[in-house]
C-alpha cells in the first residue's frame, strides 16, 4: 500500500510535465468534411490583409480583401472577377494548448483556394474549414 501512494504521486508529476507538450489536431477527414460543407468555394488572389487589435490582447481580427479568380460553388452567387471580404479572429494560444489548428493568414499576393461561409448578416465571408480554409489536401 505504501508504494501505491508513491506511484500515484509520480504519475501525477509526470502528467504535469508531459501534458503541456501534447498537441491535438483534428484528423484530415474532419477538415475534408468541413470543406465539403462550405457554402462557397473559390480560388482567390489575396489583395490585402489587415490585422486589427481587439480589447483582448490575445485576439486579433483579420480582414482579407480578395479577388475571386474561379468559383467552385457560391450560395451568394459570386462570380469570377468580383471582390470579397473575409473576416475572422486569430487567437494566440498558450504553449501546449490542445485543440484544432488556427485559421492561417494568407500572404498578400497569394493565390489560394478558399472554403468559406457567407454571412447572412453582411456581405463578408468567414472561414468554413478551420486550419484548412486556405489549402487543400491534394
Amino acid at each position: 500500500m505504501k508504494y501505491a501512494h508513491t506511484f500515484w504521486i509520480m504519475a501525477i508529476m509526470w502528467s504535469a510535465i508531459l501534458l503541456p507538450s501534447v498537441q491535438a489536431e483534428l484528423p484530415p477527414s474532419a477538415y475534408e468534411e468541413m470543406q465539403q460543407k462550405a457554402s462557397d468555394v473559390f480560388r482567390i488572389n489575396v489583395l490585402q490583409v489587415l490585422k486589427s487589435v481587439t480589447d483582448d490582447p490575445h485576439k486579433t481580427e483579420i480582414r482579407i480583401v480578395a479577388d475571386v479568380l474561379k468559383v467552385g460553388r457560391s450560395v451568394a452567387k459570386i462570380r469570377a472577377g468580383e471582390l470579397i471580404t473575409i473576416r475572422y479572429f486569430v487567437i494566440e494560444r498558450p504553449l501546449g494548448w490542445v485543440g484544432p489548428g488556427e485559421v492561417p493568414i494568407p500572404d498578400e499576393g497569394a493565390e489560394v483556394p478558399a472554403f468559406l461561409t457567407s454571412s447572412p448578416e453582411s456581405t463578408d465571408y468567414t472561414p468554413a474549414a478551420g486550419a484548412m480554409t486556405f489549402s487543400t489536401f491534394r
